[in-house]
């Protein structure tokens, strides 16, 4: 069954995010160290804020590591944060932070639409 679902979403084109010029050019630089920590902050929070508008319910974290990188921890919901539990996925970059959200609503859709 769960298969079967997956091979749904997969083929579904779903829900999807804006994948800027910006965050492209900072996923680049995130490659070799050198992204504007700032910026990286204000599009991860962008991704984050268009998520919620499309639908997404989990829970995120946003924080700088060592002044070296900019982090958000995806969470399925504020419990799972509250309780202190494992984190779903984290991401330093935006590209994989808009695929876990987008595979998460989607999957929520197809099933939702089963």
């Amino acid at each position: 069954m769960f298969k079967k679902i997956m091979k749904l979403v997969l083929r579904h084109k779903g829900i999807k995010l804006a994948y800027t010029k910006e965050m492209r050019k900072q996923d680049e630089l995130w490659q070799t160290s050198k992204e504007d920590l700032k910026m990286m902050y204000l599009l991860q929070s962008r991704i984050l804020d268009e998520a919620k508008q499309k639908g997404w319910q989990g829970y995120a974290v946003t924080y700088e590591v060592n002044n070296e990188e900019v982090v958000t921890d995806v969470y399925l919901n504020k419990e799972d944060y509250d309780n202190q539990t494992e984190n779903f996925e984290s991401f330093g970059n935006c590209k994989g932070l808009i695929k876990c959200l987008e595979d998460i609503m989607n999957l929520k859709k197809t099933i939702l639409n089963y």
